[in-house]
């Protein structure tokens, strides 16, 4: 007789929170749908991310040699020609 008791008190309690398990089962569903969805589409803008970092880079590395560079000696000033 106990046992058909806790029966119906689980039946009662699923009863009574039964829309929220489904709706929670749902949601939790959805996300992983949409995570799913989203990586594909972040992994493409980290490429776009990526390609103008690699153009920042090189262009930062331009400007340093072009810094490092010793115009002098390429150029020779026009005093001395004359």
């Amino acid at each position: 007789m106990k046992f058909l008791y806790e029966f119906s008190k689980m039946l009662k309690w699923l009863s009574n929170n039964f829309l929220k398990l489904l709706v929670m089962t749902f949601l939790i569903i959805i996300i992983f749908i949409l995570i799913a969805l989203m990586i594909p589409f972040l992994h493409f803008l980290d490429f776009f991310y990526e390609t103008i970092s690699n153009f920042y880079d090189f262009f930062e590395e331009l400007e340093k040699i072009f810094d490092d560079l010793k115009w002098d000696s390429i150029i020779p000033d026009k005093k001395d020609e004359v």
